[in-house]
């Protein structure tokens, strides 16, 4: 079986740096117009594929294809953690006005990856707890890996062509569900992707792809190849344990990412309404300084407070209870 490693945590924290503490976070000042660009807008492309990457990894890694009550458990315990939590900032997004009622409602019955609106920023968790699902049926049925590569070909060909013919699947999906099939793949057969000259491949395409230029199609287009094979240097790279995997900030950071990722949005519009300077620099060092602080703080202790009073209550309920 495929164990965890303290690299993932790094991996973790820095993506969540970059989309919280850089990516949005910039949007509240007028003083970094120069943010957005071709490059930063790969990164979250990168950021975003190599979150669902490492879910793939954890699910195919967590799980054994040979008892699929283990399966039951992994995604009923994913659905535990983060279905809930993200109805909750659904709320906040509707108490705050960041999304409309009708966008909270999709959200919440998880439709939104089919059927617009999808929530501003949420709707990648709509995506996440939908790949959950694509990958239970993975791992189910596809315990050798020709039947693994049919149904995962297959699985891509009906988003691909719901994406880009029949019009009724979110785009977005079509850019990473191949980072997350990757990644359960990486877990289950390790050894066929541990080879230097895959990493050499797999880099050489990263720099071509990352040379293209941008869709104008509307679709994926070289979106998915960047990240699906960007998310494979990512993990592959940070396989040899460090110490700097296992430091505090990394494992502060880490365990507080998904709380983060949901709140950064309300909390902003919050704290930005109640201060926000007129000086660009005095904006930025607000931001920084106070609402990234609040934010990371936030998170950790609502992180915390759920996992330790919440989420065990939940697991009790007689119908979320899956034997191995």
């Amino acid at each position: 079986m495929t164990q965890r490693f303290s690299g993932l945590d790094f991996l973790r924290a820095v993506s969540m740096i970059y989309i919280v503490g850089f990516w949005h976070l910039l949007e509240y000042t007028n003083a970094a117009p120069w943010f957005y660009h071709k490059a930063s807008l790969q990164l979250v492309v990168l950021a975003m594929s190599i979150f669902v990457a490492m879910s793939g990894y954890l699910m195919g890694a967590r799980t054994n294809t040979e008892a699929p009550a283990w399966v039951r458990k992994f995604i009923v315990t994913r659905f535990a953690r983060l279905y809930v939590p993200f109805v909750g900032a659904l709320i906040l997004f509707k108490a705050t006005k960041l999304a409309s009622f009708e966008v909270v409602l999709n959200g919440a019955l998880m439709t939104a990856m089919f059927v617009p609106p999808a929530p501003p920023t949420l709707w990648f968790v709509d995506m996440l707890l939908i790949f959950y699902m694509v990958g239970g049926l993975l791992l189910f049925h596809g315990q050798r890996p020709m039947t693994f590569i049919m149904i995962a070909s297959s699985t891509l060909a009906l988003v691909f062509l719901g994406a880009t013919v029949w019009h009724v699947v979110d785009g977005r999906m079509l850019i990473y569900l191949p980072a997350f099939i990757w990644g359960i793949a990486l877990a289950r057969w390790p050894v066929i992707f541990n080879k230097t000259p895959t990493l050499a491949v797999a880099g050489a395409l990263v720099a071509i792809t990352a040379l293209l230029p941008e869709s104008t199609s509307g679709h994926a287009d070289w979106y998915c190849v960047f990240g699906w094979l960007g998310s494979h240097l990512a993990i592959q790279l940070t396989r040899k344990e460090s110490t700097l995997y296992t430091s505090s900030w990394v494992q502060y950071i880490s365990h507080a990412s998904f709380f983060m990722y949901l709140l950064h949005r309300p909390m902003l519009k919050v704290l930005t309404s109640l201060y926000k300077p007129d000086l660009g620099l005095l904006q930025l060092a607000y931001l920084y300084l106070v609402c990234l602080p609040v934010i990371f703080i936030t998170a950790r202790l609502t992180q915390t407070a759920y996992d330790q009073f919440a989420l065990p209550r939940i697991m009790r309920l007689k119908w979320l209870q899956a034997s191995p």
